[in-house]
């Protein structure tokens, strides 16, 4: 049995997302993450059905002992999905986007890097380069990681470089400059 036919059909039905590095394309790419799309289902197979048994039994202390330690990072993740949807609804630099996605690979240099929101200007001209943050990460060290980054990146070329923040819970209020909070996500995707 082949086992890309039930991913298929998973992706089809809209539970499954299938994603590939920006700049690639579907047919040719290898390298491929498949998640759980919807994140009720994602929360419920992650946390709720591996401790069914124990629930059952009133045994909460290990399932709260587990969402305790992983709450941030699965709350991260949806974040990040959100920050990635809302990249073609908001201006950002003063310049409106395509589709977003996330890039993995190796740099020019030889070196492993993962970048959380990638997309291009519609215009063509630039390139975005976002990162997604929950927790209480420094954004201006990821602003300058992000811009030391971008030159080495296989799908830059001669397009301007610009980069932003998707700050979570350390970015409340109205978006500055290019640190998008919450509160903007949510307005766009509304």
């Amino acid at each position: 049995m082949n086992l890309l036919r039930p991913l298929e059909i998973l992706t089809e039905l809209g539970l499954v997302r299938r994603d590939i590095p920006f700049g690639e394309l579907a047919k040719n790419s290898k390298r491929t993450l498949y998640t759980i799309a919807d994140p009720f289902l994602r929360f419920w197979y992650r946390y709720v059905f591996p401790s069914l048994s124990a629930c059952e039994q009133e045994l909460y202390d290990q399932p709260m002992a587990v969402w305790t330690t992983t709450q941030s990072q699965h709350i991260g993740s949806i974040w990040e999905d959100l920050a990635r949807e809302s990249v073609p609804h908001l201006s950002i630099h003063g310049l409106r986007w395509g589709q977003a996605q996330r890039w993995w690979g190796k740099n020019s240099a030889g070196e492993a890097a993962e970048i959380g929101v990638v997309a291009e200007s519609l215009d063509g001209s630039s390139i975005l380069l976002g990162e997604v943050m929950w927790g209480n990460a420094a954004v201006d060290s990821e602003r300058k990681r992000l811009e030391g980054l971008g030159p080495l990146l296989p799908f830059v070329g001669k397009k301007r470089v610009l980069t932003a923040c998707w700050a979570g819970r350390t970015g409340s209020g109205a978006s500055r400059g290019n640190t998008i909070s919450p509160e903007s996500v949510l307005k766009v995707l509304r």
